[in-house]
């Protein structure tokens, strides 16, 4: 009954039979009170009867002594007849409303009746004594009260008895009905309050009996859903609160794996590098929250791929231009150290000119003239190669820009590949591939950062050297300045040949040392270069590594 019962049903059912069985025992409780108040009503009226009764019998008993006393003492007064009479009329009186009473209540009036012919007798007798008594006529007034009105009293003494007799038997079966129904009405309501305390138990053993097996099945569920399990339900089917119960656990449980599920295909998506996977939208309440939740990491992790990937692309383009940079700036080393030896062969050449034109003071002019060609030639070279160490700081600057726009790119990339495993280990176990890519990533460009401040401390040590060799070779071309006025005033004054070839010396040999430090600068830099071009290609191999990573991703 219980599986196709309503459980509100069910205890309406039962609380009525239990307000059922109190409203008997209620209803019988005041039925017997009912009663044993009729019989109190009646034990009164029959208590009241029998005083009343006694009373009046005691009146006639003291009517008849007053008129033995009125015969003996031969005294008898008008006021005592007057009174004498109206007494007995109240007596009569009393006896009538005793057997109205009688009657009211149905009572047997038999003896009464008797009692009340025997009080007539009596009264006719007492009047009949009282006009003796009046008349004179003592010895008749004598007999009568001997022979009529003495029997009649003890008639009316033993009829008074036989009548309380009668009133106490009924007053004990009064009691006795009384004692009878309080005794029922206490072993009746003891009889229904075991009822209702069996009933009680027997509803709570029924509904314990088939609640119980229901909540150890929603308990069984309940624990195995605690340990992961979703592929679950409630066998449970009634057709009740319980089998409600069940079926909407049921639903839950099913929308739940659902949810699981879709989660699940989520980020078995995100695992295989495939963030263009359409997230189911069918998410309801709390669960919105974890829609969205995937939404924007999927969006976030496409913007993130997409803006790496668009760095990566820039960091190969620069890469590229450096190395090109790079290899502009080497190859024109290359020729300035070439520059530089011809220069120090030409710097050779005029010292052994200034020598020979010492000891040839004659052929001065002749070599004052060719030592004049060959320094102009010499400040000519001299005055490209400053430009040469112009364009090699020019170039170097351009390089550090690079290697400076480099190191933000390293940072960036850094930074993106830091936030990159944020995402990853917020994603767990499902980002773990992503968190790998991300740490190589993050590698790469501290090696490119570090790689780029060598760079840049190595064109810093460059920049150095080089502005000390611009300031050497401004040097060596005021000294090529004073040469070509000392020998241009070798024409007009032969006489100071020997003391401006000395001097001329001097100055060539300090060109000489200027002119080999110029060429460990240029050396320095061609080496500079040279490393700066092979950075350059492993970085250039570093970020296309890195778009061989994000190429993996589907966005």
């Amino acid at each position: 009954m219980f599986h196709r019962l309503k459980l509100k049903q069910y205890l309406i059912r039962v609380f009525s039979i239990m307000i059922l069985l109190l409203i008997v025992n209620s209803l019988f409780g005041i039925y017997n009170m009912n009663l044993i108040k009729s019989n109190d009503a009646q034990y009164r009226v029959r208590a009241e009867l029998s005083m009343k009764i006694d009373e009046n019998l005691s009146e006639i008993n003291r009517l008849g002594r007053v008129l033995r006393d009125a015969y003996i003492d031969d005294n008898f007064s008008y006021n005592e007849i007057v009174y004498l009479t109206e007494e007995m009329e109240q007596i009569e009186t009393g006896l009538h409303d005793i057997l109205g009473i009688y009657q009211e209540n149905d009572m047997d009036t038999r003896l009464l009746q008797m009692c009340m012919n025997q009080f007539y007798i009596w009264e006719n007798t007492a009047f009949e004594i009282i006009e003796y008594l009046e008349n004179g006529e003592t010895e008749k007034a004598g007999l009568a009260l001997i022979n009529y009105c003495t029997p009649a009293i003890n008639a009316l003494e033993e009829y008074g008895l036989a009548i309380d007799d009668e009133i106490d038997l009924i007053l004990r079966e009064l009691t006795q009905k009384n004692d009878i129904l309080v005794t029922i009405t206490t072993v009746v309501s003891i009889i229904l309050a075991i009822l209702s305390v069996i009933v009680c138990l027997f509803i709570i053993h029924k509904i314990l009996k088939n609640i119980i097996p229901i909540l150890y099945e929603i308990k069984n569920v309940l624990g195995r859903l605690e340990h992961g399990e979703l592929d679950i339900e409630i066998s449970y089917t009634g057709d009740n609160e319980f089998g409600d119960l069940s079926q909407t656990i049921n639903v839950t449980l099913k929308q739940l794996k659902k949810y699981v599920d879709n989660v699940a295909e989520s980020m078995n998506a995100f695992s295989k590098n495939d963030f263009s996977f359409d997230i189911p939208r069918d998410f309801k309440g709390d669960f919105i929250e974890v829609s969205r939740s995937l939404e924007d990491f999927e969006k976030n992790m496409r913007t993130t791929l997409r803006e790496l990937g668009d760095i990566t692309q820039e960091v190969s383009i620069g890469v590229e231009q450096f190395a090109m940079s790079a290899q502009t700036l080497a190859f024109g080393a290359i020729k300035q150290a070439d520059s530089v030896k011809v220069l120090n062969k030409s710097i050779q050449s005029i010292s052994v000119q200034v020598l020979d034109t010492t000891r040839n003071a004659q052929s001065a002019n002749s070599l004052g003239q060719d030592s004049r060609s060959i320094i102009d030639q010499s400040t000519k070279e001299i005055g490209e190669m400053k430009l040469a160490i112009h364009s090699i700081v020019k170039s170097t600057q351009d390089i550090k820009k690079i290697i400076s726009t480099l190191s933000e790119i390293a940072e960036q990339t850094n930074l993106l590949a830091l936030n990159a495993a944020i995402e990853a280990a917020r994603a767990g176990e499902a980002g773990s591939g992503f968190a790998v890519v991300a740490k190589e990533i993050r590698e790469l460009a501290n090696k490119s950062n570090e790689s780029a401040h060598e760079v840049e401390n190595l064109i810093k040590n460059t920049l150095v050297s080089v502005q000390e060799g611009t300031i050497i070779v401004d040097s060596t071309i005021l000294s090529f300045n004073n040469l070509v006025n000392n020998v241009n005033n070798i024409v007009t004054y032969v006489e100071g040949i020997s003391k401006a070839s000395k001097e001329i010396a001097t100055s060539i040999e300090d060109a000489s040392n200027n002119v080999e430090l110029i060429s460990k600068v240029v050396e320095n830099t061609s080496t500079t270069t040279q490393t700066s071009a092979a950075t350059s290609e492993e970085i250039n191999a570093q970020s296309m590594t890195m778009a061989d990573l994000v190429g993996q991703f589907k966005i």
